[in-house]
């Protein structure tokens, strides 16, 4: 007998989202929110189905990604804008702010500065931080990353683009999820953003969703 859960996401038609009730299923998936040409299994499809159900997502506004490359497993990846603007819901939230973490090479030291402005002749990106306060509680908490362990590299051992031209900006996204992530636990369990995973989707954001079916009122 098939798993009770596993036929309650297959047949899956509207899910409630932030921004509204939404259409989402199997053969939906498959044919308009798969990116990177791979063929995903009905695990993986399900799967995805299940946490935009849970975190009420809506990946036709690009909220939620299913990425597939070849036989890889499949990856979920969640906008920033996610983070943000639930953060900014939450009402323990009491703000937040972030930067980079930097090294002075004339002077040898190793300083966090707001923001992901930097001196590319004078300093070194070793890192990014966020600090998160709360309304209930008089410690904030402050999370930091080190760009090594996520900056995106190609099959040539540098960079990809994004990384190399705006590592500032990456870095800095990076540990605002990760601490959001862990100060608001509830709001963000299982989403996880591309950076986080070393999943480059920058090409796949200019798709527009609506030239890929006929009828945009079949599927949202």
């Amino acid at each position: 007998m098939e798993n009770k859960n596993l036929v309650e996401i297959k047949n899956i038609d509207m899910i409630q989202t932030d921004t509204g009730k939404i259409k989402l299923t199997q053969q939906l998936v498959k044919k308009f929110l798969v990116r990177g040409q791979g063929n995903v299994t009905d695990q993986e499809v399900m799967l995805f189905i299940a946490l935009c159900k849970h975190q009420k997502l809506n990946p036709w506004i690009n909220e939620a990604y299913l990425i597939k490359f070849g036989n890889q497993s499949a990856t979920m990846v969640v906008s920033k804008d996610v983070f943000t603007k639930r953060a900014f819901k939450n009402p323990n939230c009491n703000g937040w702010k972030a930067g980079i973490t930097v090294y002075n090479k004339d002077k040898g030291e190793v300083m966090d500065r707001e923001g992901s402005a930097y001196y590319r002749e004078k300093e070194v990106i070793v890192g990014g931080w966020c600090e998160v306060w709360f309304k209930d509680k008089q410690q904030s908490l402050k999370q930091s990353v080190e760009i090594g362990e996520y900056i995106n590299l190609k099959k040539d051992g540098t960079p990809n683009k994004m990384w190399s031209e705006k590592p500032g900006t990456m870095i800095r996204k990076v540990a605002i999820v990760q601490t959001l992530r862990e100060a608001f636990p509830e709001d963000f369990q299982g989403c996880y953003m591309e950076e986080e995973m070393k999943v480059d989707t920058e090409e796949f954001k200019t798709l527009d969703v609506k030239n890929k079916y006929q009828n945009i009122e079949e599927a949202v």
